[in-house]
């Protein structure tokens, strides 16, 4: 019997199996992305929304409740996200920041963060409320 060194019986298979397994990876890796700039998006436009209304009716529980209506619009339960409302001069803050969950293959389940954030001037002058 005799040993042959060269022979690739079987390897073809194997480097397909091994170009899928990374196919598989990316492909996930890349959906996952994908969502995850569409939350991010989701929360820029909720906090532009908190921040117009704030800006417009200088209430901080009217602006939040607006970026809560937008977050819901987006798909976003509202109760995942934190709302936070600023006032400094003529300047009215919103800021939404929502706590993504992601699976990265291989590795296991984490938490990421997504913040939006926005800035409109107050039509309203400070001193004549």
């Amino acid at each position: 019997m005799e040993l042959k060194l060269g022979c690739n019986k079987g390897s073809a298979t194997l480097e397909t199996a091994v170009m899928l397994l990374i196919l598989i990876i990316m492909v996930t890796g890349f959906m996952f992305l994908i969502n995850a700039v569409t939350v991010y998006s989701v929360a820029q436009t909720a906090a532009r929304e908190g921040a117009r209304e704030y800006a417009i009716t200088d209430n901080a529980s009217k602006a939040a409740r607006k970026a809560k209506d937008e977050l819901s619009i987006g798909g976003i339960e509202p109760s995942s996200a934190k709302i936070t409302t600023e006032s400094a001069g003529r300047e009215r803050r919103v800021k939404v920041t929502i706590d993504y969950p992601i699976y990265i293959p291989l590795i296991g389940k984490s938490d990421i963060q997504i913040q939006g954030g926005a800035v409109f001037k107050s039509v309203k002058e400070v001193g004549n409320l």
